[in-house]
C-alpha cells in the first residue's frame, strides 16, 4: 500500500435550494445553460433541484473530506481521515488549502 496516496471527496449543493430564489439574471443563466440538456418533462424546480449542484456556476462546495495512508510508530499502515464542512464555501476553501499546506 502507498502512503504517498491523497484521496479526495467533494460534496455540493445548488447555490440557492429552490430555483425561484434565484435572481432573474441567475434564472436566465440557469435557463439558458440547460435548454438543450434538461429532459423537456422536468420543470425548471426539478431540474434546478437535480442537476445546479454539479454545474460550477450554479452550485457550491459544503464538504471536502481527504483520506491518507501512513505508517504509525509500529510500522502498520494506516489511514487517516479529516472533513471539512459548512455552508461558506470561502472559509471551506481556505481550510481546505490550509490543510494541504501542512499535508
Amino acid at each position: 500500500m502507498s502512503s504517498n496516496l491523497l484521496i479526495l471527496d467533494i460534496e455540493t449543493v445548488p447555490q440557492a435550494k429552490t430555483f425561484n430564489e434565484l435572481d432573474v439574471d441567475t434564472q436566465s443563466l440557469w435557463l439558458e445553460k440547460t435548454a438543450r440538456t434538461m429532459p423537456e418533462n422536468l420543470s425548471e424546480e426539478e431540474g434546478w433541484k437535480k442537476k445546479a449542484g454539479i454545474l460550477a456556476e450554479f452550485g457550491k462546495i459544503i464538504c471536502i473530506s481527504t483520506g491518507y495512508f501512513y505508517k504509525d510508530e509500529n510500522d502498520n499502515q494506516c489511514f487517516r481521515i479529516k472533513s471539512i464542512f459548512g455552508d461558506n464555501e470561502s472559509d471551506l476553501l481556505k481550510d481546505f488549502c490550509d490543510l494541504c499546506n501542512k499535508f
